[in-house]
């Protein structure tokens, strides 16, 4: 499958196809001698690239044009295989938007907690007589000031 992809979009040539995904020509190497790839990076980079055929080698390369199409091919033939790498999919999916959401939930509390510092510091830094008298306050409540006193 990958020779196919690196044959069709960079004419055979490795580092033209790891330039097209933006990866090194020893990362398309690995993939080759593992017999793994990134579907993801290669759906993303390589337009017209059919997804169906990307997941199960099904089908044609690329996509057609609806024109192109006979009307009893527009529908594609779902195989138990087939409908686990799409429930698969939409699993993905909601797990994004999860991801999503949680990220944007960091980034709002990181700002809240942020402000609370904020608070914290200009509060203390408002007073620094109180601030002093907190911090050398010794047994019995005696400040470095009111032991010097005595």
């Amino acid at each position: 499958m990958l020779e196919m992809l690196i044959e069709h979009y960079s004419n055979g040539k490795k580092s033209h196809f790891a330039n097209l995904l933006g990866v090194t020509p020893q990362g398309v190497s690995t993939w080759i001698n593992r017999g793994t790839i990134d579907f993801e990076l290669i759906y993303a980079k390589c337009e017209g690239l059919n997804p169906r055929w990307l997941l199960t080698g099904e089908g044609d390369m690329l996509h057609q044009s609806c024109d192109d199409r006979p009307a009893t091919t527009l529908a594609p033939t779902i195989t138990p295989d087939s409908a686990v790498v799409i429930r698969l999919m939409e699993k993905i999916d909601e797990k994004d938007k999860e991801i999503k959401e949680l990220n944007e939930r960091i980034i709002s509390l990181t700002e809240q907690a942020a402000k609370i510092d904020e608070y914290q510091y200009t509060g203390l830094a408002a007073n620094p007589v109180t601030t002093y008298k907190r911090s050398s306050q010794h047994k019995g409540g005696a400040t470095s000031a009111d032991a010097l006193s005595k």
